[in-house]
């Protein structure tokens, strides 16, 4: 039986490592699932006012572009994440490039002594996509080495490794977000969290 509608929230987000991590980009799609079809829908972005460190390291500044003026003007991480879980809907998945954005929104939400347990609702693609290479494509000799030890692969590879070009800037969450989206959706019907006929609008 079809699933009558479906959100599927590809995410990413950028830290700020000052003393500890916290958010300071939050960047998601849409993709909406309505029986056998699918299309995106919406785009998220917003930035975050860290609630600790507050003045980003020039470190992140160099990597990811913010500006302070940036975060400077954002709201606060409960305010935005409110604001986020509005927009994901009643009936989601949460999808990221590895594990590590899903923790960091269950640190950040320890930190404002907010309920996370809406967040469980979420899909590693990263794991996904290494364990669909390794078992049904074929291997180029540059990505031998994984069947040994089961590393996953970064976005970079992964998108590289598919032959596609890598769109915006690096290290910024929507760019990020975009360019998994493009991944996700190369192989729509291969993902084993999809049920196979599902074609795109």
């Amino acid at each position: 039986m079809w699933r009558r509608k479906l959100n599927y929230i590809l995410l990413d987000s950028e830290f700020n490592t000052h003393n500890r991590h916290e958010i300071i980009q939050l960047s998601a799609i849409k993709i909406v699932l309505n029986e056998k079809k699918i299309k995106t829908d919406s785009f998220f972005n917003q930035y975050v006012q860290p609630k600790i460190g507050k003045k980003l390291t020039p470190f992140i500044k160099s990597k990811t572009k913010i500006k302070q003026s940036d975060i400077d003007k954002a709201k606060s991480f409960d305010k935005i994440i409110a604001k986020f879980r509005d927009w994901i809907g009643i009936d989601y998945r949460l999808i990221g490039w590895s594990n590590a954005d899903c923790q960091q929104i269950k640190r950040d939400c320890n930190l404002y002594k907010l309920n996370h347990n809406w967040a469980n609702k979420y899909i590693n693609l990263q794991r996904n996509y290494t364990d669909m290479i390794i078992k049904n494509l074929e291997i180029e000799n540059r990505f031998k080495h994984l069947i040994c030890f089961k590393n996953d692969l970064g976005l970079d590879s992964a998108l590289k490794y598919e032959g596609i070009k890598f769109s915006g800037k690096r290290h910024n969450a929507l760019c990020d977000t975009i360019n998994m989206t493009k991944l996700f959706y190369k192989h729509l019907n291969r993902w084993g969290f999809i049920k196979k006929g599902v074609s795109l609008i």
